[in-house]
C-alpha cells in the first residue's frame, strides 16, 4: 500500500499544472484567498450546466473542495489544482487516486466552503496523510491503454484536525449489493468544477492544416450540482460506471474526485461513484463521464481508512514518490 504524507506550505503558485480529469486539462486563473497569499494559474473546475449548491446541501453531503499545491522539480515553479472529494470521517476524505498522482506535491488543502474565493482560515484544514488505492492503473500501458480497462482511481486523505462539527459524513452504500445500479439508473453530481462543456477545439488553417486551441473555461471554485444523469453502462467487473454526458452536461474538470449520489428511500443521498474521468479524446466534457464504483470499493475504503486514522504522522516527508503516468482517455 503506498501512503503519502503532506507538508505545509504558504508558497507562491505561478505555474498550470497536469492534473488529468480527462485527456487534457484547461488552466483557470483563481483567486487562492486568504490561506495561501499569492497569485496563480491554476487547473479547476464546476459541474457543466449544474446549479449552485446551498451550504445546506453541501454540509449534509460532505462536500469539500481538495486545493492541492505542487512544485515542478525541474523548474522549481509552483502552481495549485483542485480536485472535489467528501468527508466519509471526522479527518478522512474521500477522493479519486489520480488526483494524488502528480510528483512534487507540497500540500492538499480541504476546503469546507461552497465558494472558495470566500474562504477564510477557518474554513481550512490541512492534510496530513493520504494512500492511493494499490491497483490503480494497475496493468494499463500509457501508451496504448485499453477503453475498458478499470483504473481503481480511489484515494483516502487524512486531515490535521476534526471537520467542522456541522459537517455530516457522505453516506456510503453498506454492501456492494444494496444499491442495484443499472443502465437508465440516474445520479446526481456535484463538484468544484468548470461550466463549460468544451475545453479544446480543431481549428482549420487557410492552407487547410488543422490544430487544437484551448478554449477558455469559467466558473471554477463554486460547488455545484446537477440531477438526473443517466447511468449508461457498468463495467463486466462492476468497478467502474459510464455515464451519458451527450448533452454537454455532468462532470467536467475539476470536478474529479467527487461523488455521484442517488437517492435512498428515506430521501437521503447514498454516494455510488467517485469522478474518475471522461471519454472524449480532446478532453472535453461532451461524451461519457467514468466513475469508480464506491461499492466495489468498499473493503478498501474500511481497511485503508482504518490504517491511515491509525496512523501517527511524526515528520512529513519533503519528497513524494513518483506515480505511475495517466494514460490517454480513449473512446
Amino acid at each position: 500500500m503506498k501512503s503519502w504524507m503532506f507538508e505545509k506550505s504558504t508558497a507562491a503558485a505561478s505555474v498550470t499544472l497536469l492534473l488529468a480529469f480527462l485527456s487534457s486539462c484547461a488552466p483557470e486563473s483563481k483567486n487562492l484567498s486568504t490561506y495561501q497569499n499569492s497569485t496563480a494559474t491554476t487547473e479547476s473546475s464546476n459541474i457543466v450546466g449544474g446549479t449552485l449548491a446551498t451550504a445546506d446541501y453541501q454540509k449534509q453531503n460532505g462536500i469539500v473542495e481538495l486545493s492541492i499545491s505542487m512544485q515542478d522539480a525541474t523548474t522549481g515553479q509552483q502552481g495549485v489544482a483542485t480536485c472535489t472529494g467528501t468527508l466519509i470521517a471526522k479527518r478522512l476524505v474521500l477522493t479519486a487516486a489520480h488526483c494524488l498522482a502528480s510528483p512534487g506535491i507540497t500540500n492538499i488543502a480541504a476546503v469546507f466552503i461552497t465558494d472558495e474565493n470566500k474562504a477564510q482560515k477557518a474554513d481550512v484544514i490541512f492534510a496530513v496523510d493520504a494512500v492511493i488505492n494499490p491497483d490503480f492503473l494497475k496493468g494499463i500501458d500509457p501508451k496504448a491503454p485499453s477503453a475498458s480497462a478499470t483504473w481503481n482511481d480511489i484515494a483516502l486523505v487524512k486531515l490535521e484536525a476534526d471537520a467542522p462539527a456541522d459537517f455530516k459524513f457522505a453516506r456510503l452504500p453498506v454492501s456492494a449489493t444494496e444499491i442495484n445500479l443499472l443502465a437508465g439508473s440516474k445520479v446526481t453530481l456535484s463538484g468544484y468544477g468548470i461550466t463549460s462543456a468544451i475545453v479544446k477545439k480543431i481549428v482549420r488553417g487557410k492552407n487547410g492544416s488543422q490544430k487544437i486551441v484551448s478554449v477558455p473555461s469559467t466558473g471554477a471554485g463554486v460547488l455545484r450540482k446537477i440531477e438526473n444523469i443517466v447511468v449508461k453502462q457498468i463495467s463486466a467487473d462492476k468497478k467502474e460506471i459510464m455515464l451519458d454526458q451527450s448533452k454537454s452536461v455532468g462532470a467536467c474538470h475539476g470536478d474529479s474526485g467527487g461523488p455521484a449520489f442517488v437517492l435512498a428511500k428515506d430521501g437521503t443521498s447514498i454516494q455510488v461513484g467517485v469522478t474518475s474521468r471522461g471519454t472524449e479524446k480532446l478532453g472535453n466534457c461532451n461524451e461519457n463521464a467514468i466513475y469508480t464504483s464506491v461499492a466495489s470499493h468498499l473493503a478498501w475504503i474500511a481497511d485503508a481508512g482504518g490504517k491511515l486514522l491509525a496512523k501517527t504522522v511524526v515528520n512529513p516527508v519533503a519528497a513524494l514518490p513518483t506515480t505511475p503516468t495517466l494514460p490517454v482517455a480513449t473512446k
